[in-house]
């Protein structure tokens, strides 16, 4: 979904959402992502204390990949964020 759906209009402001927030951020990012909404994700995923996880998939990870999706979801939201060695997609910012 594009257009009157979206929080804001430029990326500047979207970026401000995001550097501005004082509790922990993770991005999980499509490998088959369209290119245009890929690259904005990829921006995010280079602001400080953002946590990234590139896995198979496109915009719908949750219906195409929900148990995998979880499995990373869960321990960043319980506080255990440590990026998992077996996965050399994952990275950390």
């Amino acid at each position: 979904m594009t257009g009157r759906l979206d929080p804001v209009q430029q990326r500047i402001d979207f970026l401000d959402v995001f550097q501005n927030l004082s509790i922990p951020v993770m991005v999980a990012i499509g490998e088959q992502t369209p290119p245009k909404s890929k690259a904005e994700m990829d921006v995010l995923a280079h602001l400080t204390g953002v946590r990234v996880q590139y896995m198979s998939g496109s915009l719908g990870l949750h219906e195409e990949y929900a148990t995998v999706l979880a499995e990373v979801i869960c321990p960043f939201l319980q506080g255990n964020v440590t990026p998992d060695p077996s996965n050399s997609d994952n990275q950390a910012s």
